[in-house]
């Protein structure tokens, strides 16, 4: 007797970020996360929570939902024991230091406003008053000064859509 195949597709476990914005910044440090941003979060978790990270040395944050940490731990977990298998050292702490120090989870509202931390604001070179630009990474995204992503070695569609979203804004 044959086997049944479904055709019918997995409920996803993964928050998914796609597509792409640019948004204002407020004096107070207020920035909206994207409607869609916020929505996969929300999926995902019941706290209105996103981590905002830096992204090494790049002038560059990236932003995940909190679910993510427990997937992040559970990567460092791997990688030491295949690191232990081949015999090979590994640095839990500075990679623990790599992917969770330098990050800050941070509160949105219903309207999916938060306040970017300041010393993460800084290190990304985003001013107050200014104007930031989300780029869906899939399981996570991307928040960049537009100003410094243009002059950047990011590729020429991704500049393009930031140039073009703002000049939409007046702001090019």
């Amino acid at each position: 007797m044959p086997i049944p195949i479904s055709l019918g597709c997995a409920v996803s476990r993964r928050t998914i970020f796609k597509g792409y914005s640019v948004n204002a910044v407020d004096a107070k440090g207020r920035v909206a996360i994207p409607s869609s941003f916020r929505q996969a979060i929300e999926k995902h978790t019941d706290a209105r929570v996103l981590t905002i990270a830096l992204q090494g040395d790049a002038p560059v944050l990236h932003g995940f939902g909190t679910d993510r940490s427990e997937e992040l731990m559970d990567r460092i977990d791997r990688m030491e024991m295949s690191a232990m298998q081949a015999g090979r050292p590994f640095d839990r702490i500075k990679v623990g230091r790599e992917l969770f120090g330098r990050s800050e989870d941070v509160p949105f509202d219903a309207s999916g406003r938060f306040i970017l931390p300041p010393l993460l604001r800084k290190r990304a070179q985003i001013e107050l008053g200014g104007l930031v630009f989300f780029n869906g990474l899939g399981e996570l995204f991307d928040v960049w000064n537009p100003r410094v992503l243009l002059a950047s070695e990011m590729d020429d569609v991704t500049k393009g859509i930031c140039r073009d979203l703002m000049e939409e804004r007046g702001a090019a």
